[in-house]
């Protein structure tokens, strides 16, 4: 993607307008690509399609998968399951509010990176926008 392509996907999906991205043969909609978490001091957080919400005109959101990595200062896990640890979930667990993200309780902010698979496309690593509040 050259530097113009990417400053318009930026400033459109700034604005919230869903963008195509062609990567490889098949596109994924990117309705978030900042991976938004707010997320308080030793706060356990369950995910919504406001933090995550990707769309691929191929691959249904059971399908969609995320990958996380260089986890910092807390973790994913899945609702059933709150102090288990993972790395992959779908896009329909985000959206039936089963994943939650488990700060670790420190005064250090948590960050991320992630990237999301639809079948024979998978978008770059990203690292997440955390806004977090310290406790008193």
């Amino acid at each position: 993607m050259s530097g113009f392509s990417f400053l318009v996907y930026y400033l459109l999906a700034l604005c919230g307008f869903t963008t195509r991205v062609h990567e490889y043969r098949n596109p994924i909609y990117h309705r978030n690509p900042a991976h938004r978490l707010e997320i308080s001091q030793g706060q356990a957080l369950t995910l919504m399609g406001s933090n995550l919400n990707m769309t691929d005109t191929d691959t249904s959101i059971a399908n969609l998968a995320y990958t996380v990595s260089n986890i910092m200062h807390g973790f994913f896990a899945r609702r059933a399951a709150p102090a288990t640890a993972i790395t992959t979930f779908t896009q329909a667990e985000v959206n039936g509010g089963v994943i939650r993200f488990v700060h670790d309780g420190s005064a250090n902010p948590p960050s991320y990176l992630a990237q999301v698979s639809g079948g024979s496309t998978t978008t770059s690593t990203k690292a997440a926008n955390v806004t977090f509040t310290p406790g008193n």
